[in-house]
């Protein structure tokens, strides 16, 4: 199965469950005839477009894959143990319970060490595949998450912590 292929299927299911569980609303008459065109499709168009193994060399994704996954676990996880040194919510979903705006560490060099993490397991995904498509991808994963997450976190901690937060956002960058 090509790797174009697996993510169609996938974000497919997905898109089946949400619409079951009335979270989105698709109105088709046949959705298993649409999903087989979706798939096959996308198969088609991923696999003549940049054909798998156009720009394979087996070596080079796998020390790329170590690396950035590593890479990535390492900050992600330096991003936690610095909130749970200051003892304050490591909970993206719940930014209002801070307690201590945290800049030290790992959050002198980035804002966002574990969406960063995310990001470079992500990327080891596309070493892997070396399949070109697969950095779209990762840049919808960070204007996905600059506009749904990050932002609405940045508004809520400017209320909690003012000047202080203003001032280390002109110090340090969003990612890196």
């Amino acid at each position: 199965m090509s790797f174009g292929l697996l993510i169609v299927k996938i974000i497919w299911m997905v898109i089946i469950a949400l619409r079951r569980i009335n979270v989105i609303k698709i109105r088709t008459e046949n959705s298993t005839a649409l999903s087989h065109v979706v798939i096959y499709g996308d198969s088609i168009c991923f696999d003549y477009i940049t054909p798998f193994n156009l720009f394979y060399l087996p070596w080079l994704s796998y020390v790329l894959v170590i690396i950035l996954i590593v890479l990535g676990g390492v900050i992600a996880l330096w991003g936690v143990k610095e909130f749970r040194e200051a003892k304050t919510t490591v909970n993206p979903l719940k930014p209002e319970s801070s307690s201590s705006l945290v800049n030290s560490g790992i959050y002198q060099y980035t804002r966002n060490p574990m969406y960063l993490g995310l990001l470079l397991a992500l990327l080891s995904s596309v070493a892997y595949t070396q399949q070109p498509l697969g950095l779209v991808s990762a840049l919808g994963f960070v204007l996905y998450m600059n506009r749904f997450q990050i932002e609405p976190e940045e508004k809520m901690l400017t209320t909690l912590f003012g000047d202080e937060f203003v001032e280390y956002t002109n110090r340090v960058k969003r990612w890196f």
